[in-house]
This record gives C-alpha cells, structure tokens and sequence, in this order.
C-alpha cells in the first residue's frame, strides 16, 4: 500500500472510531451533573467500584479473549466464525465460573456488599464482555462502520435507561446499574443482527480448529495480564482511597477521572484505528517512515490535548461537579498527563501485537503496576487523593518508557526524546500555575504557546494531511456527481 493510503486508511478508521466513542464519552460528560446532583459522593463511590470491578474481572475470567478475536480475524489463515465462537465459548465458561465463586462471596459475606452488587456484578460482566468482543469482531472483519452505529445505539439506549430510572422513576443507584446494562444489551442484539453472516458456522476441521483455540489462548494471555497490570494502573486507586480515606473521597476521585476520560477517549481511538494498520502495514525497517512520523504526530497532538484540558479543568469542573464533587478538579491535571503518557504505551502495543510479541506489553504493564502500588502505599496515606494521583502519573510514565526501548527492537523507527521531555517539564509547569490561587491562566497559555513551537512542524502536517484527505474525497465526490 502507498504511502498516502496507509495514511487514508489510518484516518478513515480513526474517523469511524471517533464516532462511535463520541457518543459514549459525550453522553458520560452530560450525565455526570445528573450523578452529582442525584447520588451522594458514597453511592457513587460504590457503585464506582461495582463497575471498576467488573472490568477487572473480565480480564480474569474471559483471559481478555477480545485482543485475540480483532488479532486472528484478521489473520487470512482462520476463519471469522470459528474465531467468534471459540471466544463466545471462553466467555461463557468463564462467566459460569465467577458466577460460582459470587455465590459463595454472597452466602458467606465475604465481601459485606449489599446483595443487589452481587447481581449487577454478574449481569455487567456478561454484557460488557460480550459487547467487547463484538465490537473486536466487528473490527477484524473489516466492519466499524457497523461496530460505530452499535456504539450509538448503547449510547442513546443508555441515555434514556439513565433519564427514565434516576429522574423519572428515582430508582438512586439501582437505576445507575441496571442503565449500565441496558446500552451494551441492546448493542449486543444489534451487532448480533448485523454480523449474523460472518457469524455463521462453516464446515468443521477439528484439527484446525484445536491449534486456533491454543494459539488465540496463547496469544491473549499476556494481554489479559497485560490489561490486569493497566486495570492496576487506572484503578487501584480507587481501592487504597476506598479502605484508607472512605467511600466520600473516592466518590471525589471517580468523578476526577471525567475530564481525564476526554485524553483516555482521544487516545483509545486512534489506537484502536492504529492497531488495524500496524498489523497490515508492518515493517520492521520502517522504510517510508509511516511508523516514525505516526508517532511523532501522535504525541504532538497529546501533548497539545493535554496542555489543552489542563487549561479548561477548573471551568469544565464547574459546570460538571456538583456540591462536594467540585473537590475533584485538583487530580484531574496529573490524571490527564498520565492519560498521555498511557496513550503513547499503547501506540506501541500495536507495534507488538503485529509481532505477537504480546509479552514485552504483559510485563511492561506489570512494571509500572508495581510502581503504582508502591507509590500508592506511600503517597495516600499523606498526601490522600493527590497521591494517587502522582502515582498514577509516575506508573503510566514507566510503561511507555519500557514499551517505547523494546518497540525500537523490532521496528527502527525515530522518535525525539528531549522534546518530549522538555514538553512534559512544560506540562508539570502548567499544573502547577493551575493550582495557584489566581491559576495563573496566562502563564498556562504560554505554556501551550511553546508546545505549539515545539511541534510545530507535526502540527502543520496535521493540517496538510487533513486537507489532502478532505481534499480527495470530496474530488471523489464530485466527479461521482459529474
């Protein structure tokens, strides 16, 4: 592929892709002044951990079965539905297994949960999971046309659901679970519906079928401890504040995450699209330089989103927290630094995935979990909510450091260090003007100034592929219409 449609087709997907988590994200900001005015910062707080464990023990009990799914699909060599359904199967078996041991932590108490967190513990598992994996399904045969049409209709399916049950009906938390399920139900049958075709068995090749069961298990592995070490990283937070300072300050600290989650949203975008490209563009020598200018153009635009929301934290915080949430404007800003941080790891995990070298990203991942407890242990009890967030910051820092020395093994490609760095020296200045009290918003536009001088090479190149791209389709279009 040339140059040019390497570079169109990475922004086709990344364009698809940023349709379908528009909606989410954007619906997540419209509601979060309904959560904060409807729950206290303890429902919130719980029903926060609800949630946050859920996504954990889908990495656990489906071996995060997903990564192989969008890998294999696109492999020539296996079949799409015999991919699918394998990956049904491990979520099934591992749903009944964490079915059986909830029971037992119900019967006995163990966790001294009020018992509908039980409930929704199992239902969000199985609709998160499933839903997960359609989406990659929907990815490897080429689809997220349909996977972004999916991802609204959970949105608006979840929009009403929330309206309905925490307005109408004042169902309190209840409402907030069971809304939770009700987006990725319906997206489930909807997706369901649309890939029924590629979903449709074909003919049996028992042999055949038992190496593509190893090698998805085998290459989905590191991922699930990959993504276990990632669920440490932007979550484990939540835990230590939760037992150290109450279920209040981790209210707090939820919320906090909400501007960060416009960083998180840019990043998982463009690398969910990247990740496509990576795997049918892969070059070891990087000889046209689509690996090295990718990434330098990525990290610009992080950078400048970063400096970006920084800027407006404090004035999106007052529109979005209420009363007491309010408090959890000061974490935002280090979160989001660390959301950069953790979007240029990814970048990179795409790079492995095309070299299924998955355990560079499983241990890479661990490292900087370790970090996390570490510093989570030392930096809360003194410091509370702010600690976890330095912690979460400095964890996401390491792992794109190591994945960063170990992608440059298999692929050559540039990358400008000191730039980097001098740019994240600027950013640390900006929180810092942030956090003084007039918050110094000249001293951050200046900031932002030099950021802009820094990249501005990358920044133009933005622009000019993004006029060549509109450019060319609508020349298409029109000589259609002609």
């Amino acid at each position: 592929m040339s140059s040019k449609k390497k570079y169109s087709y990475l922004a086709q997907n990344t364009l698809l892709l940023t349709l379908s988590s528009f909606g989410s994200k954007f619906l997540a900001f419209f509601l979060v002044p309904l959560y904060t005015n409807v729950l206290t910062t303890s429902d919130y707080g719980i029903a926060d951990i609800v949630t946050t464990s859920v996504t954990l023990l889908i990495y656990i009990f489906t071996l995060n079965i997903g990564n192989a799914v969008l890998r294999f699909c696109l492999d020539d060599n296996y079949k799409p539905d015999k991919v699918f359904s394998f990956a049904l199967k491990v979520i099934f078996v591992g749903g009944g297994i964490l079915a059986f041991f909830t029971i037992i932590c119900w019967k006995f108490h163990i966790l001294k949960w009020s018992n509908y967190c039980y409930f929704f513990l199992i239902l969000l598992f199985f609709c998160e999971a499933i839903e997960s994996m359609l989406y990659q399904f929907l990815r490897g045969i080429d689809e997220v046309c349909i996977m972004a049409i999916a991802s609204l209709i959970s949105t608006f399916a979840k929009l009403i659901s929330n309206l309905l049950l925490l307005v109408v009906f004042k169902c309190g938390i209840i409402g907030y679970l069971v809304s939770m399920a009700v987006g990725p139900g319906v997206a489930i049958i909807f997706s369901m519906v649309c890939a029924r075709k590629s979903i449709k068995t074909t003919e049996n090749n028992l042999k055949r079928e038992k190496e593509l069961h190893r090698e998805m298990i085998t290459y989905s592995i590191p991922t699930a401890i990959s993504q276990l070490g990632w669920w440490i990283n932007n979550s484990i937070d939540r835990y230590f504040i939760l037992f150290m300072k109450g279920a209040a300050l981790n209210g707090i600290y939820a919320v906090s995450y909400k501007v960060p989650s416009i960083m998180a949203m840019l990043c998982n975008i463009f690398c969910q699209a990247w990740g496509i490209s990576a795997i049918k563009e892969f070059d070891p020598e990087d000889s046209d330089g689509f690996y090295g200018k990718t990434y330098e153009l990525f990290s610009g635009f992080l950078s400048f989103a970063c400096a970006g929301l920084i800027l407006i934290n404090i004035p999106i915080s007052k529109v979005l927290f209420a009363k007491d949430f309010f408090e959890g404007w000061k974490y935002s800003s280090l979160l989001v630094l660390g959301m950069a941080f953790s979007g240029q790891a990814s970048f990179f995990s795409g790079i492995f995935g095309a070299v299924k070298k998955n355990k560079v990203v499983a241990t890479s991942t661990l490292a900087s979990a370790a970090v996390n407890v570490v510093f989570n242990t030392a930096l809360i009890p003194q410091f509370g909510a702010m600690g976890a967030a330095i912690a979460t910051a400095l964890s996401f820092y390491v792992v794109w450091i190591i994945r960063l020395i170990f992608a440059r093994k298999h692929v050559h490609f540039k990358v400008n260090l000191i730039r980097a760095h001098i740019v994240y020296v600027l950013l640390l200045v900006q929180i810092i003007f942030e956090h003084m009290v007039s918050h110094m918003y000249l001293g951050q536009i200046i900031v932002i100034a030099l950021i802009i001088a820094l990249y501005k090479t990358e920044f133009q190149q933005i622009v000019y592929r993004g006029k060549t791209i509109v450019g060319n389709k609508f020349g298409k279009n029109e000589r259609r219409e002609k």
